[in-house]
């Protein structure tokens, strides 16, 4: 079980769908903020996988869409990583179902 924070301004698939398109200066910030968060998860010695990253899975923090957070990790994987060459495989059958 993984119990994280409550964030208040829902996700991100949501905020884009009423807001349309992002500023270059948010768009930016919203790339730094899952670029950092996915950094974070792929820190070494135990690397968290997510195998689902997108829009529904990237939660903003409050509605003034300050910062983003990445959420929704019922389909990732921790390895533990022995050195810098290990490998992780993925499989085809992770991610969301696309109907």
């Amino acid at each position: 079980m993984l119990i994280t924070e409550y964030l208040r301004g829902g996700d991100l698939h949501q905020f884009l769908k009423e807001k349309g398109s992002l500023s270059p200066l948010t768009a930016v910030n919203f790339a730094l903020d899952i670029a950092r968060g996915m950094a974070y998860l792929h820190n070494e010695p135990n690397v968290i996988i997510h195998r689902d990253l997108k829009p529904r899975n990237v939660l903003l923090v409050n509605a003034n869409a300050d910062h983003l957070k990445v959420g929704d990790f019922g389909l990732s994987k921790l390895i533990r990583v022995q050195n810098s060459h290990d490998v992780y495989k993925m499989t085809g059958e992770t991610g969301s179902c696309k109907f």
